[in-house]
């Protein structure tokens, strides 16, 4: 995960919320996936009003933060900052660039849209999983996910930290006859192949 800092001491909530989002967002180089914020008891009477601003910054991203007497942060600089009293606030913020694993019922729709989805949010991404065995008479899967049996839809989870994931892809057989090279494909389609001899 990267993690980066900011802090307003601007009296004005809307400006100074402005300020630590845009220096937060200008550090990571895209919108968080995760932000702290802490502000000062100088703000006590707009309270109401400071989680509408930062979402409205900050779509999408989980914001989690509390009141503080003192607030720290990072200039717009990189220099340490601490506001013992007045107006401040401060944000820190992260991203994470997952990796995906999905285990998917074949009879369910919504996995084209997800896996499309995973690749629109994190394109970086690494993505892998499969389709679950069906039974043949009564056409139910067996998916499991935190202690939990389901018979159709997805399960999967989100890894992020030090993890290094490749993806290799494997049909599970040796191949027979000539050996081919893919030229065109368009998403799942082969539009041309080429015989490698």
């Amino acid at each position: 995960m990267k993690w980066v800092s900011a802090i307003s001491t601007h009296v004005s909530l809307e400006t100074a919320i402005e300020e630590v989002a845009t220096q937060i967002k200008t550090q990571l180089g895209m919108p968080p996936d995760l932000a702290l914020f802490f502000v000062s008891v100088a703000f006590a009477s707009e309270y109401a009003r400071l989680l509408p601003l930062l979402e409205a910054r900050l779509p999408g991203t989980h914001i989690v933060g509390c009141s503080g007497r003192g607030v720290i942060g990072r200039t717009s600089v990189g220099v340490p900052f601490e506001v013992e009293e007045g107006p401040a606030i401060s944000l820190t913020a992260a991203t994470a660039n997952p990796s995906f694993i999905v285990l998917a019922d074949p009879f369910s729709s919504g996995s084209s849209e997800l896996i499309q989805g995973r690749d629109y949010a994190y394109p970086e991404a690494t993505k892998v999983g499969g389709l679950s065995g069906v039974d043949s008479f009564s056409r139910h899967s067996g998916l499991f996910c935190k202690g939990e049996l389901y018979r159709e839809g997805m399960v999967g989870i989100a890894l992020s930290g030090e993890i290094v994931m490749e993806a290799i892809v494997a049909q599970g057989c040796r191949p027979i006859g000539a050996l081919y090279r893919v030229r065109e494909g368009e998403h799942n389609v082969l539009l041309n192949l080429e015989r490698d001899d």
